[in-house]
């Protein structure tokens, strides 16, 4: 099948688009998605591993609490270049840090400092989630809407495929060198990604000028898009929400599988096998997502995904144990790695760039990572109730899901609507 890309590139509010061919640049956010969510195949499971060695899942609240104060002040520098910076030096420039700062905690950890690993698990939340964020800016601001529904699926094939590889390789690494050893073969990883963002920039110029602001870019001037745009504000409430549910999951099964494989070195390794199997589940939604977002609609597809995740989870809670919370953790990532991903990105594309840009960062940077802190509140409110009261708060969240996504997809129907009637 042929799929024509549609669209020029709008950069920083500038003047006129940039109407070059954009296939290099596909190619290469291809390449970037594929090594990015390698990097994180790696980190993932030793990290969590060895945090769940040195502090056990009971201390999983507290550090989630802290990668939301520490992503506030990520989400300040973020937006000071995000509307002026071309998103492949933005993205080199992330890679560096997030492999200086890893050398620098490693050796940390290996001088026996205390906190070394809370600190880590810190660094693995925070910056994933910048890379995979200036990824999606990128995107969204080369890719029309048409072309997104077939094209966006590709790119998270791209990432799958990486993050398979890596997870798979993981668990051979750890059983036979050590968590410790597996963690630092992200460091080449690291090195190459930063080359091909060097290359990126080079090859692919942002020929505009950036626009200019009276005021820094940062977190209160990114809340002020908040202000002037009840659109983005409907995103940021759906975005906790969903990772409300999602990190409620993730706690059941973290918990379940601390207590199942008290080995570090098998547990990485079992952690491994579920994310692999994961975006083993990921990458077949991803090969139909094409079809999927274009026969069904972003509308339905979105509405339906609450409703799934909180039929499994109905499941788990009748039948509380590993195998459950395990399948319940593979379902909520699974979409929220594929079809939630894909149908949430092309909510962005009919909005400014101000909204891509400074409101994308308050919703998929801080609102990620606050979610989970919000989300670790509850969890110590619950577990006052016993770990049982997780499920049913899992499904309020569901419900809540469910209802956010239907305002806010009659809001992109509209949007999509007047954009198609705007006058060329």
């Amino acid at each position: 099948m042929s799929i024509r890309v549609e669209g020029t590139l709008h950069y920083a509010g500038a003047g006129m688009p940039n109407t070059k061919p954009i296939w290099g640049r596909i190619a290469t956010l291809g390449a970037l998605g594929f090594m990015a969510l390698a990097s994180y195949g790696f980190v993932r499971p030793a990290v969590e591993s060895m945090f769940l060695g040195s502090y056990g899942s009971a201390y999983l609240p507290y550090v989630w609490i802290a990668v939301g104060g520490a992503v506030l002040l990520v989400v300040a520098v973020y937006n000071h270049f995000a509307t002026t910076t071309h998103p492949a030096i933005l993205f080199g420039a992330a890679t560096v840090v997030s492999a200086l700062s890893l050398v620098a905690l490693l050796v940390a950890r290996h001088a026996g400092v205390r906190g070394a690993d809370f600190v880590l698990y810190i660094w693995k939340d925070v910056y994933i989630v910048v890379l995979v964020e200036v990824f999606w800016t990128y995107a969204n601001m080369i890719v029309p809407v048409k072309t997104a529904r077939w094209l966006y699926g590709g790119f998270l094939l791209c990432g799958t495929v990486g993050s398979v590889a890596a997870e798979l390789t993981v668990g051979v690494i750890a059983e036979r060198w050590g968590t410790m050893t597996a963690l630092t073969m992200v460091l080449p990883l690291f090195v190459v990604l930063a080359v091909v963002c060097g290359f990126a920039a080079r090859a692919f110029p942002i020929e505009e000028v950036p626009e200019k602001r009276e005021a820094k870019p940062g977190v209160l001037s990114a809340f002020s898009v908040l202000r002037s745009s009840r659109y983005v504000m409907i995103l940021l409430a759906l975005v906790a929400v969903v990772q409300v549910a999602i990190t409620l999951v993730d706690y059941q099964f973290n918990h379940e599988v601390a207590e199942a494989f008290s080995d570090q070195d098998r547990r990485t390794q079992v952690i491994g096998q579920i994310y692999a199997t994961i975006n083993i589940a990921a990458f077949a939604l991803q090969l139909g997502c094409g079809l999927i977002l274009r026969y069904v609609g972003v509308p339905i597809t979105l509405l339906a995904l609450p409703v799934i995740l909180g039929a499994t989870v109905l499941v788990g809670m009748v039948s509380p144990r590993f195998l459950t919370t395990a399948i319940a953790k593979v379902v909520s990532k699974a979409f929220d790695y594929s079809l939630f991903r894909a149908a949430k990105e092309i909510l962005y594309i009919p909005l400014t760039t101000d909204e891509k840009t400074r409101g994308k960062a308050v919703v998929d940077i801080f609102g990620y990572r606050v979610a989970k802190a919000g989300a670790s509140l509850l969890i110590l409110v619950v577990l006052g109730a016993g770990t049982y009261g997780v499920g049913p708060a899992i499904l309020v969240c569901a419900v809540i899901w469910f209802a956010l996504t239907r305002i806010l997809v009659q809001k992109h129907v509209k949007l999509t609507v007047d954009m198609s009637d705007a006058p060329r």
